[in-house]
């Protein structure tokens, strides 16, 4: 696990499990090197505030903490200036914005695919369960032997797909092929019989 500043051990510690403030440049520093330290080992996911109530999270912790796991590091990121510095750093794909949450996995760098590590935003008209719902969905789909099992399936089906397309386009030039056979039969049965009618005549 990463070293992490003093004041983010104490406060992790006296939250019992609970989520870690980011207000300031000092602890959004100290978030960003727990996302990108290539020796992080758990999961760090990061609330932003709700649209309905800035001084909530999108996902109350109590909620986020038995389906992320007990030893999962939940960052509340607070007010815009924090925000505005992870999308700095992250960049857009895989930055934190209002009114989400963030699912980082390890191995995060300024480059992952997105898809790793997910983005979960509460829709307009969507009730607090379905976007809780939708966070479970996405922590389940997204943990790393999951993606890679699911780049496995992917793989294969991009193969079968293009082993179908050959298949068809195969079949195809055989019917086309069998088709013009025909019509030379049937010319040549035309050539025949007229040569037939001539002969008689």
């Amino acid at each position: 696990m990463p070293e992490q500043p003093s004041w983010l051990d104490s406060q992790a510690a006296g939250l019992g499990g609970g989520a870690i403030l980011v207000e300031d440049e000092l602890r959004v520093q100290a978030l960003l090197e727990d996302l990108l330290d290539p020796r992080r080992v758990g999961v760090v996911i990061g609330l932003a505030p709700s649209f309905d109530d800035e001084d909530e999270p999108v996902i109350p912790v109590r909620e986020v903490r038995p389906i992320a796991g007990p030893h999962a590091r939940i960052y509340r990121v607070l007010g815009e200036f924090p925000l505005q510095r992870l999308d700095e750093e992250l960049g857009g794909r895989l930055t934190l914005c209002a009114d989400a949450a963030r699912i980082w996995w390890p191995g995060l760098t300024r480059s992952s695919d997105p898809g790793d590590h997910p983005l979960v935003m509460a829709l307009d008209g969507e009730s607090a369960t379905a976007t809780l719902g939708e966070f479970a969905r996405q922590f389940d789909l997204s943990r790393p032997h999951v993606r890679r099992e699911i780049r496995v399936l992917e793989d294969l089906l991009a193969l079968a797909e293009h082993n179908l397309a050959l298949a068809n386009a195969h079949n195809s030039k055989t019917e086309e092929r069998l088709r013009d056979a025909h019509r030379e039969r049937h010319r040549e049965a035309l050539r025949a019989e007229s040569a037939q009618r001539e002969a008689g005549e």
